[in-house]
């Protein structure tokens, strides 16, 4: 039996604390060197296998599943200007 987690701020309270630290980790990445941005993408890449090896296959495919439906909800509040001025400047790249 699992019990959902209320919180007690209001929806732009969270927004606006995942925007600060959306920007604080943007700046520590930038910050780091080389050498600790590998080591703590390998750290990442480490303890995401660990999780891989210990789980079922079927909390797996809903975590993908979960991951999926995440990924088709952000891709469907992008409006169609963000998405053709990404499409224009990757075009203009090439």
């Amino acid at each position: 039996m699992s019990m959902s987690r209320k919180s007690k701020l209001s929806s732009e309270e969270l927004e606006e604390r995942k925007k600060k630290r959306k920007l604080y980790m943007k700046n520590y990445r930038a910050k780091q060197s080389e050498q600790d941005r590998a080591y703590r993408l390998q750290q990442m890449r480490q303890h995401a296998s660990e999780i891989r090896a210990t789980e079922t296959k079927q909390a797996r495919e809903a975590h993908l599943l979960q991951m999926r439906q995440n990924a088709a909800e952000i891709r469907t509040k992008e409006s169609e200007q963000d998405r053709g001025s990404f499409a224009a400047s990757e075009s203009a790249c090439s």
